[in-house]
């Protein structure tokens, strides 16, 4: 991802944001169980790891760098 976006999940399901190819500064994430405004990730600390949804579309963007977004629905296992 470079600049922002929405994705959409059922509750429970999960999303990951990670720093791709360096840093990615000025990270929001808005409407996940875990919210950040502002933040910087590093490709060494994995801090955006295993956020869930919690029912409505989950907001992310960037100011300057690029993200790598991984969404798992995990809802219906068990």
């Amino acid at each position: 991802l470079d600049g922002e976006d929405v994705f959409s999940g059922e509750a429970l399901s999960h999303i990951s944001v990670f720093a791709l190819g360096g840093n990615a500064e000025g990270v929001t994430v808005r409407g996940a169980e875990y919210e950040a405004e502002n933040i910087t990730l590093t490709p060494g600390y994995p801090l955006g790891a295993s956020n869930r949804f919690v029912g409505e579309p989950v907001f992310v963007s960037v100011e300057r760098g690029a993200l790598l977004i991984i969404t798992e629905n995990t809802a219906s296992q068990n």
